[in-house]
């Protein structure tokens, strides 16, 4: 090929890279047109209506947090989570903007710790005189539907669909019992824990309950009953004696239920919505808490969250079936970026956990206490649970918060494996190996513990309770004796933790807030910018991360 030749295809190759260079800035061009169009119609669309009712659905269940993952983004970046509904119910109780509420309930049996935050910021926002209604057009729909019912009583007004049911009928623990489906299948259970009140692992072992873990579950119905039954007698003006007679007929057509006063009015959705105050435009939630668009100035507060099974690894969410991992490398990053922060002046510690790794728990809870000795406070708000795992992470603190009916406590252990050797056997499996020593085949599931790896085993399990008790009595500041006394791994609701002495004040978000003011010195008045750690990434942003 000449050098001429060469030199005009050479030209030919750049004016077509030129005239593609030039496509795409058209093409970037026109995309930056399009969206300002956009931007300008949704600017002049967006806007919150000079008299507002917002439009709250708790049909379904309201998550946590959105973990920091991509794919945790792209399946839950569009949900609201209960923190978000209670502030933006705070700061739309001073926006003179918005006049009243509308709140949407009875799809699902709420937890009744999180049915709790939300009837108190329900009742913070009546507090501003605007008005809160809750309408469903059917509570349990022929379930139990308690919590949701006792969550809508915090309203000034109740509705029911006419063709609705209302089921109030109390509370119920049921639990699957799986020794006998182990026994047909030639499963061996070897599990054993630290004390007898830990109850996790008799669905493992046993084929009904224990004397302990009925104790145990009897206590904890009991103690949230009887708090469901004061919110409903407050929010309906009824004795508690009535309530609790109304709970044991259960059942109730929306007719009768209007009879019993329990619901305001038996309405369709259309007569609700003509109740609503005059020349009032119906905005969902999650819409205004966009329009609005606040500024946080103020001091900053650290929001650090603790949600799911406690794990050494990162935190995430598996998706299919909702599991949500609070993973103590991310936590542990998550509080040290918030100590290295001149910034923060306390931390804000959500915990919503039930269990996990021990070895997650105290990676966790050393953190913790790193952060207090750096002159950061740690206020830890506890959702529905804080127990075992969950109560490891939030034991250092400087105060910790749960709600009444928080499932809270749970100072115990339990570990061990299931020897599957007898399912091999019917199956006809057969299994060989060549191992080192005799601790190679320790937590192998093809054979039962040696009685030389159980009596290790048991050895663990006692040094194992034995740090987790040490921890908490130098976390709370108790004595060990006392620690021992209310450990055993024994549950309990927030309301008996506080008496047990293992949770410091009953509440949530809010007052941990005020706690956490309290603690960083800053007035209660004073305005505050929650920042939350690690920051919230879009899915965008995520992706060219990884």
């Amino acid at each position: 090929m000449t050098a001429s030749r060469r030199l005009a295809l050479g030209g030919i190759a750049l004016l077509g890279m030129a005239a593609a260079a030039a496509y795409g800035v058209l093409l970037l061009g026109l995309g930056l047109a399009l969206l300002g169009a956009a931007a300008i119609v949704w600017a002049r669309r967006a806007r919150v209506p000079t008299r507002t009712v917002l439009e709250l659905d708790l049909r379904n269940r309201l998550i946590e947090y959105v973990p920091p993952t991509a794919s945790a983004r792209a399946l839950l970046a569009s949900r609201l989570t209960l923190l978000d509904v209670v502030r933006t119910l705070e700061r739309a109780a001073t926006d003179p903007r918005v006049v009243g509420l509308l709140a949407r309930v009875g799809g699902v049996n709420l937890p009744l710790a999180q049915a709790q935050e939300l009837r108190d910021a329900i009742e913070q926002f009546r507090q501003s005189g605007k008005p809160a209604i809750a309408y469903a057009t059917a509570f349990g729909d022929l379930r139990g539907a308690t919590a949701s019912y006792y969550l809508a009583c915090a309203c000034d007004r109740v509705f029911l669909q006419p063709a609705g049911t209302l089921m109030v009928n109390g509370l119920t623990i049921e639990t699957a019992f799986l020794r006998g489906a182990f026994e047909k299948l030639g499963i061996q259970p070897r599990f054993d824990h630290r004390r007898e009140y830990k109850i996790a692992m008799n669905r493992l072992v046993e084929t009904e309950f224990t004397e302990p873990h009925r104790e145990t579950v009897r206590r904890l119905l009991d103690s949230q009953f009887g708090q469901v039954v004061r919110g409903i007698a407050a929010g309906r003006g009824r004795s508690e004696e009535e309530v609790r007679d109304l709970c044991e007929r259960g059942l109730f057509s929306a007719e009768e239920a209007e009879e019993a006063n329990l619901i305001d009015a038996a309405l369709y959705w259309d007569q609700v919505l003509e109740r609503l105050p005059d020349g009032a435009e119906l905005l969902p939630l999650a819409d205004y808490r966009v329009r609005a668009r606040w500024r946080e100035r103020g001091d900053t507060v650290a929001l650090i969250y603790g949600v799911g099974n406690v794990l050494a690894g990162t935190s995430g969410f598996v998706p299919g079936v909702g599991l949500f991992i609070a993973g103590g490398e991310t936590i542990g990053q998550a509080f040290r970026q918030a100590v290295a922060d001149r910034r923060v002046q306390a931390i804000l510690f959500r915990v919503d956990c039930d269990g996990g790794s021990a070895v997650g728990s105290m990676m966790v809870d050393r953190e913790v206490a790193l952060a207090r000795r750096a002159g950061k406070p740690v206020i830890v708000s506890m959702s529905t649970a804080g127990g075992s795992g969950g109560y490891g992470i939030s034991m250092s603190a400087n105060k910790i918060v749960a709600q009444p009916a928080t499932n809270a406590g749970g100072i115990g252990l339990f570990a061990g494996k299931l020897d599957l050797s007898g399912l091999w056997e019917r199956l006809g499996i057969s299994w060989d190996e060549v191992h080192t020593g005799r601790s190679s085949t320790f937590f192998s599931f093809n054979r039962d513990f040696t009685p030389e790896q159980w009596e290790t085993f048991q050895h663990f399990l006692d040094l194992d309770y034995e740090g987790f008790t040490d921890a908490v009595a130098a976390g709370r500041g108790l004595p060990k004796e006392r620690v021992l006394e209310v450990a055993k791994g024994r549950q309990r609701t927030g309301e008996d933790a506080k008496q047990a002495g293992l949770v410091d004040e009953l509440g949530g978000f809010r007052t941990a807030l005020a706690l956490t003011r309290e603690a960083a010195g800053i007035p209660p008045d004073a305005p505050i910018r929650l920042r939350e750690f690690p920051p919230r990434r879009s899915l965008i942003a995520g992706l060219l991360g990884r």
